[in-house]
């Protein structure tokens, strides 16, 4: 066999492939069951009724209309509930109490912010009670449609009432079918993962989308169509862009099988699990329900849409839906549970585990403040200075003295060395900022009893600082006994030219329970305070 039928071989295959891997995601979505829902019509609550000409009112589940307006002309409208199109719309059915005995009934559309000039034509009885009008006889245009009308030419008859009214979706020829498919993916607008349900954006996002691997596919099948006319003779570039197309194809096709059967099992996973269900019904049920609780719930105990959220999860899949649950809450980073994620934490942000039992080890803490003890100590910065920094005194501004670090030395700016202070619960502040090199500066506290002179590890944080010149507050949160000696220290990660103002440590007031958190296998200890717990999970205040 040549050379030249072996490479033919392989374009024929990966686009034989292209093609399979594409139509066996149309075929999965786009049958049956997923298309019914991707298309589920769209239910308009009797609420939403009121009457542009005539008098009615809403009875318990049903919208009542009484007497015809002007000129015997009864008209009631009803605003849609989601956005849609008139090339969306397929049919309205409208269901009364009981039979009609008006003169003549329409029903119809407007597309107007407001009733003006609505598009009606005469209903057409499907079954006593149920009546319908289709968009063909509307004869609709572009634009929106917005509002719902039923017409009649006198009174309805004596205790007449809209059950219920339904718009049906429009069926799609096989191309709309394609955009409707991609639309139902992913939001072009901000290029973010959607529901496969269309008409219902507030569902649950995916896990993964297969979008990036069909776009990839596609773009390898158009690929290496070039290549086979290329080197079929049908076109006649020069030999360096056949060499560069080969080098693209064999690129591309290393880069996209290494992780495309993954995320093809990860999204049809979640269709199968996720598709076919209402918001309500999987805010319900056991899929999303604790989740949803949860997190609605913090929202309400909190009522701080500022709040920064940092959540926890033992699955991807848990995070997103979480996430997706916060909104607009900020999340700040995706928490996978380590000690790295809870020492960058500061003060006031909000911690919520989900579904996480056996990563994070809890201890419930009593602290007895003492209230001998002054609100603020300041430690004299000129007894800090560590074994890599230096003493600058400014004599202007409110900054005084500051600690920097020497010229290529590194990493300790601090070091208070043991001393005694005060039992309860204490806050250490250090203001800290940079003059060269962005990055992290980390604050560490110790603890050991004086006849001991073991020393235990108890608390750090990290604070990312900026070389604006300015003095950021790097503060930790811990509690001290009696008899007990503690040892402070900064230094630098990965920022360069830190410099460091004057420590304060400062007497919190404890009020409740306090909860001691910290990484299973890790000496190292955060204090915060429960705010919530469900089923779903945990949330704590870091303190």
């Amino acid at each position: 066999m040549s050379l030249r039928s072996i490479f033919e071989i392989i374009l024929i295959a990966g686009i034989f492939s292209a093609l399979v891997l594409w139509g066996g995601y149309c075929l999965l979505l786009l049958s049956g069951k997923h298309v019914r829902d991707m298309m589920s019509p769209i239910e308009i609550p009797n609420q939403a009724w009121w009457m542009v000409s005539g008098e009615g009112a809403l009875t318990g589940d049903r919208f009542l209309i009484t007497r015809p307006g002007n000129k015997a002309q009864t008209v009631a409208a009803a605003a849609l509930p989601v956005s849609l199109s008139a090339k969306e719309f397929g049919f309205l059915e409208v269901i009364f109490s009981q039979r009609v005995n008006a003169h003549s009934l329409s029903l119809g559309v407007d597309q107007a912010e407001n009733i003006t000039q609505p598009e009606t034509a005469p209903a057409k009885w499907i079954e006593e009670g149920v009546a319908r009008v289709s968009g063909h006889q509307l004869r609709l245009g572009g634009g929106k449609v917005r509002h719902v009308v039923v017409g009649a030419l006198g009174g309805l008859g004596p205790g007449v009432s809209i059950k219920s009214a339904t718009v049906h979706l429009a069926r799609p020829s096989f191309l709309e079918l394609q955009g409707l498919l991609m639309r139902s993916l992913v939001d072009l607008d901000g290029w973010k993962q959607r529901s496969i349900n269309l008409n219902r954006p507030e569902w649950t996002p995916l896990e993964l989308s297969p979008v990036p691997v069909v776009v990839a596919w596609i773009l390898l099948m158009a690929l290496l169509a070039c290549l086979w006319m290329t080197y079929s003779g049908k076109l006649n570039p020069h030999r360096a862009l056949l060499g560069i197309g080969i080098a693209s194809g064999l690129g591309w096709l290393l880069l996209d099988l290494g992780w495309q059967v993954t995320l093809w099992q990860r999204h049809y996973g979640a269709v199968l699990q996720y598709g076919g269900l209402s918001s309500v019904e999987k805010r319900l049920t056991e899929v999303d329900g604790d989740v949803f609780s949860l997190i609605e719930d913090l929202k309400v105990e909190l009522d701080d849409p500022e709040r920064r959220w940092v959540i926890f999860a033992d699955h991807a899949f848990d995070y997103f839906r979480a996430r997706y649950f916060a909104v607009p809450q900020p999340v700040m980073i995706r928490g996978d549970v380590s000690v790295r994620s809870l020492w960058k934490m500061g003060p006031g942000f909000l911690a919520v585990f989900v579904h996480l039992s056996n990563e994070i080890v809890t201890e419930a803490v009593q602290v007895r403040s003492s209230s001998a003890s002054p609100d603020v100590i300041e430690r004299p910065i000129e007894s800090l200075v560590g074994q890599d920094a230096r003493l600058i005194q400014h004599r202007a501004g409110p900054s005084g003295a500051v600690l920097e670090m020497k010229p290529d030395q590194r990493p300790w700016l601090i070091n208070s060395g043991w001393f005694r202070h005060p039992a309860g619960l204490w806050r250490l502040r250090v203001p800290v900022g940079t003059r060269g090199q962005k990055g992290w500066v980390r604050l560490q506290v110790f603890r050991r009893h004086r006849e001991d002179t073991q020393r235990k590890a108890v608390t750090m944080r990290e604070l990312f600082v900026q070389p604006d010149r300015a003095l950021h507050d790097l503060s930790v949160t811990f509690s001290l006994g009696e008899d007990q000696e503690i040892l402070f220290r900064v230094r630098e990660r990965r920022s360069r030219g830190t410099i460091a103002g004057t420590p304060q440590l400062i007497s919190v007031a404890s009020e409740g329970e306090l909860i001691e958190l910290r990484k299973k296998g890790s000496p190292w200890s955060f204090l915060a305070r429960k705010v919530l717990e469900s089923e779903g999970g945990v949330a704590y205040e870091m303190l």
